[in-house]
């Protein structure tokens, strides 16, 4: 089994499609049986922060809505 390590600036070339070797590798290695991806805890976290830095939302939190203005409370604690 061969591991390969995603970094966040690979996940956000994929997900953003700024590069499609990147996204082609992607798509082959998860493909693969022999291979998987593993990436750091932080990876959600940064994908996040990115998202919403170019205003695009996430399921959790919808473009322009801050979370305590979805719920009527506060924010802390988000990232």
């Amino acid at each position: 089994m061969r591991a390969y390590y995603l970094d966040i600036s690979v996940a956000i070339r994929i997900m953003l499609g700024h590069s499609n070797s990147a996204a082609k590798w992607f798509d082959e290695t998860i493909a693969d049986r022999n291979s998987r991806i593993v990436s750091s805890r932080l990876l959600r976290t940064e994908i996040i922060r990115v998202l919403r830095k170019q205003g695009l939302g996430t399921l959790d939190h919808p473009p322009g809505i801050r979370p305590a203005q979805r719920a009527g409370g506060s924010d802390r604690g988000h990232p």
